[in-house]
């Protein structure tokens, strides 16, 4: 049980120093703050806090389950705004995607190329909810194995 907690507080630590050294040269290097370890830390953070305040792993693993949710929620809920957030994410990654230029050279409608990304998001919405439904028999395993039951 103890090298579970400490597997989880060795990993959340290297996840943040990874999360926190790509922000920071990111921004050195072109000042601009990076989406996804930006994303990253605070999730991390709670989880690494959560699991050493309550000295309990089962907490990092529901912690897991909440990120899923929460990840579930955000991009479904993308899918209402302007951009969904799938889109956001490629976009950052493919400068010119999306563009004008991009629409007239591939000859898409804005239209279509809206939905395609809407229908990605929500296919990322529906795996972050599998994913939810892991966390969670993770958690009952290990509830499990606490009780001996």
């Amino acid at each position: 049980m103890h090298s579970i907690a400490l597997a989880s507080h060795v990993g959340a630590l290297l996840a943040i120093g990874w999360s926190l050294s790509l922000l920071v040269f990111t921004y050195l290097r072109s000042r601009r703050i990076e989406l996804f370890p930006g994303l990253a830390i605070p999730i991390i953070t709670i989880e690494l806090i959560g699991t050493l305040v309550t000295r309990n792993p089962t907490f990092y693993l529901a912690s897991a389950a909440i990120e899923n949710a929460l990840w579930g929620l955000l991009f479904f809920g993308s899918i209402l705004i302007h951009r969904p957030l799938i889109q956001i994410f490629a976009e950052l990654l493919n400068p010119g995607l999306g563009s004008q230029e991009f629409l007239n050279q591939s000859k898409l409608r804005p239209q279509l190329y809206r939905s395609a990304w809407q229908i990605l998001t929500a296919i990322w919405g529906v795996v972050e909810d599998v994913n939810l439904v892991q966390s969670e028999k993770q958690i009952e395993k290990l509830k499990i194995m606490q009780t001996g039951k």
